[in-house]
């Protein structure tokens, strides 16, 4: 019974892992449909959980890719600078015919191509974002101020 419990436990931690990942996908698509100027139309609610969906397995080449990027580029481009303003590029453009790659192929899906940059543009800052050393430092330096923040009203309250 146990063994029961946990496996259930495991299904519903890993359907709503993929849940937060899916749904603010759906919420951009739906965000950017009601854009008349982008000339996005989805056709059916399934459109978005596919579109979604195949969102999600991007990320699976993308870091693949990435990883032989950084190794090819550290090896043939010194500049660490030159070398970030390459691989952005390229990112960007991976992410644009895979996103070329969906809208031909799930035919509920038809993206002009004001939709296509829009979209291209947002979910590359995206990968950009979550692929950047930054957003860890700026999480750790968040949580240093908090640590600080709490001792600080420590001190306040017990000098009360």
């Amino acid at each position: 019974m146990s063994k029961l419990f946990v496996a259930t436990i495991l299904v519903l931690l890993l359907l709503m892992i993929i849940a937060l990942i899916i749904l603010p996908n759906v919420l951009l698509l739906w965000m950017l449909k009601n854009i008349e100027i982008l000339h996005i139309q989805l056709t059916s609610v399934g459109a978005y959980f596919k579109f979604s969906i195949g969102l999600l397995l991007l990320a699976i080449p993308t870091f693949i890719i990435d990883i032989l990027l950084e190794i090819l580029f550290v090896f043939l481009i010194r500049y660490r600078r030159m070398r970030n303003t390459v691989e952005t590029i390229m990112g960007f453009f991976l992410v644009f015919f895979y996103l070329q790659l969906l809208d031909y192929y799930i035919s509920d899906i038809t993206l002009s191509h004001a939709g296509l940059i829009t979209l291209t543009t947002l979910y590359s800052l995206l990968f950009e974002v979550i692929g950047s050393d930054r957003l860890e430092e700026m999480i750790k330096e968040f949580r240093i101020k908090r640590k600080e923040r709490k001792r600080e009203r420590r001190k306040a309250e017990r000098q009360i």
